[in-house]
């Protein structure tokens, strides 16, 4: 037990004396561990907690073409939604979002918000 206390004062004092060095290894070391944080995040959101929604193999998102344009994935607009939604026997059930931005002011800065407008039933879709 006296050898590893030994050796661990020894370290410290390497440690002080060359401070460069070690202002390197806490940079290097706080760097990898915030990137393994941040990767592992990533990886437990996506892979091991995936998305609240019961039956996610059920949902879709339908887009509207536009053939003269070229637009693939258009937002479906207000008519369209509510014809598919009165016309639809294959859905079990159809709300819509629109993504917005907004300006929202204060006594301070002005900030650019972005937010969706969602019909009445898409929470509990």
């Amino acid at each position: 037990m006296a050898n590893g206390l030994k050796d661990v004062r020894t370290g410290i004092r390497g440690l002080f004396k060359d401070r460069s060095f070690t202002g390197v290894a806490v940079i290097t070391l706080a760097l990898g561990i915030g990137a393994n944080t941040a990767i592992f995040s990533m990886v437990d959101a996506i892979v091991f907690r995936p998305f609240p929604f019961k039956d996610l193999g059920r949902l879709v998102a339908l887009f509207d073409t536009i053939p003269r344009t070229n637009a693939e994935r258009d937002p479906v607009s207000p008519a369209n939604y509510l014809d598919w939604q009165r016309q639809s026997h294959v859905f079990g059930r159809m709300d819509a979002y629109k993504t917005e931005e907004w300006s929202l002011t204060s006594a301070q800065e002005p900030e650019r918000v972005v937010g969706c407008r969602v019909s009445p039933g898409f929470f509990q879709l």
